[in-house]
């Protein structure tokens, strides 16, 4: 009698049952790695050239300001033409800058201005390749797996998040900037090649070309209460709480006086929580609620105004973990949210509008936040972003709470009195 064995996929790495997404995730951990690497390399060249924390917030603004500007139409160019194919021409125009910028740095020649130009145009590949791979993985895997997906695709950046920095701040503190970008232009060509050879097995037809898909688009948003309401926390995210690495640089340089070894150690500690929140996220089944997207966006605030007062760096460092647990549990809730809720026809469209939340909230505010910072210190910056963050966020749940007739209600218990949510009538 033959005996066949079923070899069941842990709950926390369901997604893996897919072969595609098998080799899709360690693809999105060698670019993810790179791209820490380059990031920061990137932001230690600037403040190397300029010894500005307002230069490094504009190379942010540079990268991200296309997405800003443009990431309303990269979604319908998502949603028109294939993911794969669009993903494979990103990754290698990526791999070129990635290169051309390694040149650069190790020639000795690279100046200020080389590096904004490069940033703004891998800015404008990112208006196609964000929403392009935040789509992509509903093509990879079932509607059931896809929260499992998201979360193992946020796991593994972050822990490429805590190995990039490491790696990055070895080679820039041994040999400088350019072999950083040499690494990571060899990843996005890995990436391009990997995705070049994957098979989707879930591709939903394109829509026919219409007049007005952007409009359509917008229209679903509007009138789909919950990805409108889950992308404008996104949005005030990107505003005050991912301009972090901005804050880190300067944290490192001025308040602690660790150079690049130090903003690395605390880019990695950030990114190590963030790896933890990843793995929580990926062992849950449930889809988050506005609700608790807006309570982790309120506690992310209260993180930064105390990381501010604390004077130690390993106490500053704890925070961190702490902050990379509530950032990761809110992103992997919200894009979740988001792609289980819109339908596949416009979810091209809708992706582009979360991550044009997402990345060009920090286009405007990176800027500003580095410029706070040179005048006041980065301690008040953490302060600013912080007690913005609780204020927005709490407008916003008032604002939620009247569209949806909830209220909070007082009701007396046995010993202390209970705060509820009811609805009104």
């Amino acid at each position: 009698m033959q005996v066949i064995v079923v070899r069941r996929v842990p709950a926390t790495f369901s997604a893996l049952s897919e072969p595609s997404y098998r080799r899709f995730l360690p693809a999105q951990l060698i670019g993810s790695t790179g791209v820490w690497m380059q990031r920061i390399a990137q932001d230690w060249l600037v403040l190397e050239l300029t010894g500005s924390a307002a230069a490094v917030g504009l190379v942010v603004a540079m990268q991200f300001a296309p997405m800003l500007l443009l990431g309303l139409w990269g979604g319908v160019v998502v949603d028109r033409f294939p993911k794969r194919a669009l993903l494979v021409i990103t990754q290698a125009v990526a791999a070129s800058l990635a290169l051309l910028l390694g040149v650069l740095a190790l020639t000795g020649v690279v100046q200020a201005w080389h590096v904004y130009a490069i940033a703004l145009t891998l800015g404008v590949v990112v208006v196609v390749d964000g929403p392009a791979r935040q789509a992509f993985v509903s093509e990879l895997v079932p509607p059931s797996q896809i929260r499992n997906a998201v979360s193992l695709n946020s796991t593994a950046f972050q822990f490429s998040g805590v190995v990039g920095p490491a790696l990055s701040g070895l080679l820039v503190t041994a040999v400088g900037q350019g072999w950083s970008f040499i690494v990571n232009g060899l990843a996005c060509s890995a990436v391009a090649a990997i995705i070049f050879s994957l098979k989707p097995r879930f591709v939903m037809p394109a829509p026919q070309r219409t007049k007005g898909a952007l409009r359509q688009g917008l229209a679903y948003i509007v009138r789909t209460s919950e990805v409108f309401w889950a992308i404008a926390l996104v949005a005030l995210a990107g505003l005050f709480a991912f301009n972090l690495p901005v804050l880190l640089a300067t944290m490192a340089d001025t308040e602690f006086g660790t150079g690049v070894s130090g903003y690395s150690l605390l880019t990695t500690v950030n990114a190590v929580g963030a790896l933890i929140g990843g793995i929580w996220s990926a062992r849950r089944s449930a889809t988050a609620r506005l609700r608790s997207l807006t309570g982790g966006l309120g506690a992310l605030g209260l993180i930064f105004a105390v990381m501010a007062a604390v004077e130690q760096q390993w106490a500053f460092s704890l925070l961190l973990v702490a902050c990379g647990i509530a950032t990761m549990t809110f992103l992997i809730g919200a894009n979740s949210m988001i792609q289980l809720t819109c339908t596949p026809e416009v979810r091209g469209r809708v992706m582009s509008v979360y991550t044009m939340a997402l990345l060009g909230g920090q286009a405007v505010a990176g800027p500003l936040v580095g410029r706070f910072s040179d005048a006041l210190g980065p301690r008040a910056a953490l302060v600013l972003c912080g007690l913005s963050i609780l204020v927005v966020t709490a407008l916003l749940a008032v604002m939620m709470a009247r569209q949806a007739h909830l209220r909070l209600a007082l009701h007396r218990g046995h010993w202390t009195p209970k705060l509820h949510i009811v609805r009104v009538p």
